[in-house]
């Protein structure tokens, strides 16, 4: 099962990283929203397996979760700038996203807690 999410946040990387190429409101509006629904059924059916499966392979799925924090940041900055720019179609989105964001990092957060991972938890200040 862990072995199918490795593609999956792969193609999520990828694509919000052309989202970085194409800086219109209807792509930026789609990649906050589907963004959003990414994270939230990551955290509702990945991140139970991730959990159950972190003692045995633990740096591997270390390297899944520092992939996909990649591609949150990116949607945290895209957040930032459409609250700068004012998009109201694209402004809307952004309250649902940071709440995904914010849980997908507690969730996170507490698994490595549990396991004693602590060290390789760092939280940087993201910029507004």
């Amino acid at each position: 099962k862990f072995k199918a999410l490795l593609p999956m946040v792969h193609a999520f990387q990828i694509l919000v990283q052309i989202v970085k190429l194409f800086d219109s409101k209807p792509v930026l509006a789609n990649a906050l929203k589907f963004g959003r629904l990414f994270v939230e059924n990551f955290l509702r059916y990945a991140m139970p397996i991730v959990e159950a499966l972190f003692r045995a392979e633990r740096d591997e799925i270390q390297g899944l979760l520092k992939s996909l924090q990649l591609s949150t940041r990116s949607l945290q900055h895209f957040c930032s700038h459409s609250k700068v720019a004012q998009n109201v179609a694209v402004v809307k989105h952004v309250p649902l996203l940071k709440r995904s964001l914010e849980a997908f990092v507690y969730r996170v957060k507490a698994m490595l807690a549990l396991h004693n991972c602590q060290d390789a938890f760092w939280l940087g200040n993201l910029k507004n």
